[in-house]
């Protein structure tokens, strides 16, 4: 499967990020504390539903914000494969 739209809101020093990522290969560069890192996590939460780096979800959330959201479109490889929207939407608590 791969993720066609991506979108991800007030996830570590992610305010509001938009991105339509190519279904071949995707370059992600940027300086230190960009959010190079940030961005990968995301598709970690939108796929496992948490992090691979916290398990606490306050250290996820913006310090500015109450919650964070992740939310993408996933195609499938054949052909046939429908597409399915994710979102994942967690408070500083993980509810």
């Amino acid at each position: 499967m791969t993720i066609s739209y991506l979108r991800v809101t007030d996830l570590r020093n992610l305010r509001s990020v938009q991105i339509e990522p190519s279904s071949k290969i995707n370059l992600i560069v940027g300086a230190n504390g960009s959010g190079k890192t940030s961005l990968l996590e995301s598709v970690c939460v939108l796929g496992m539903g948490k992090s691979f780096r916290h398990a606490i979800a306050r250290n996820l959330v913006s310090d500015s914000s109450d919650n964070l959201l992740v939310y993408g479109k996933v195609d499938g490889r054949a052909r046939d494969d429908h597409s399915h929207n994710l979102g994942v939407e967690k408070d500083k608590n993980g509810k």
